[in-house]
């Protein structure tokens, strides 16, 4: 999370080329949308026994226990998308996680075009709707939430392999069940997903990736901002 942000402020929307990065958490951990505080939604005292770290994201939203998961975060000059409005933009720029699905062999649509209410229960982002969350047959199939500021846009998104209730419900305070899609570990595997991930992006957005590394300054900012991050 740290480093996302580092991306999202550091990145300079009139001479730098769009940023895609694709990752994943270890050991476990629980990130909180921006507005969220720790104190409501998590259970404090467990989550220290079990060493499972709380920290928050630039981003607004629901909590998130990352978990066999992957995550890809975005920051990008804010006219690629092709539209003002946050929510229209959302539809853009998922479009590669449909296709994503579609090379997983996965039926994927939009919550909205099932009339499905808009809704967040308990705080927590896999319990909520929202119109342009992924569904899989008719479960949630992840998250994303984004930040727009100085003529740039960061998103970042969860698309998770399983998800476990039961961690859920020793780490969260009055958590909802959660019934969200989760993949077949023997057909599809993490790195299955990872390469349909980095495939669809460039197929979708008819660009080429090219890998880097993260910059000295870069890493050491980021280290900088880990005990502010951290959520108490």
């Amino acid at each position: 999370m740290a480093f996302d942000r580092v991306l999202a402020e550091e990145y300079n929307p009139d001479k730098d080329i769009p940023v895609f990065r694709v990752y994943s958490f270890s050991p476990p951990a629980i990130s909180l949308g921006k507005f969220q505080k720790a104190s409501d939604i998590v259970n404090t005292e467990t989550a220290a026994e079990d060493s499972v770290e709380t920290v928050k994201r630039i981003t607004g939203g629901g909590a998130i226990f990352h978990d066999n998961e992957i995550t890809y975060s975005m920051v990008f000059p804010c006219g690629l998308t092709g539209s003002e409005k946050a929510q229209e933009s959302y539809r853009v720029l998922c479009s590669f996680l449909m296709a994503t699905y579609e090379k997983l062999g996965l039926r994927a649509g939009y919550s909205g075009n099932y009339g499905n209410k808009e809704c967040n229960t308990g705080g927590i982002c896999f319990a909520g709707r929202e119109k342009y969350d992924i569904m899989i047959n008719g479960k949630k199939a992840g998250g994303n939430a984004q930040k727009r500021f100085r003529g740039k846009i960061f998103q970042h998104g969860s698309i998770p392999l399983t998800v476990s209730q039961r961690e859920l419900n020793r780490y969260f305070r009055n958590p909802k069940p959660v019934d969200c899609h989760t993949m077949d570990p023997e057909r599809i595997t993490f790195e299955k997903v990872k390469n349909a991930i980095l495939e669809s992006f460039t197929e979708t957005f008819k660009c080429s990736l090219c890998p880097s590394r993260p910059r000295s300054s870069e890493l050491e900012k980021a280290s900088g901002l880990l005990e502010e991050i951290k959520a108490a």
